[in-house]
């Protein structure tokens, strides 16, 4: 079973959980990636392929 997971946050500590979830976690996805700042929220979902929302209500 993937637990899909949605990040809030996307500065040092939220790329930091989306590292674990993705290489640590075992059955975790992350899916959603939002941030006050949309371009930060980009640069950390790109690699993991996750979506860009536009706030913690969208995630």
């Amino acid at each position: 079973m993937t637990v899909r997971v949605g990040v809030i946050g996307a500065g040092w500590i939220g790329k930091e959980h989306i590292r674990r979830l993705t290489h640590t976690v075992t059955g975790a996805r992350v899916t959603a990636v939002t941030d006050i700042d949309p371009a930060r929220a980009a640069e950390a979902a790109e690699p993991v392929g996750a979506r860009v929302l536009p706030d913690g209500a969208a995630v």
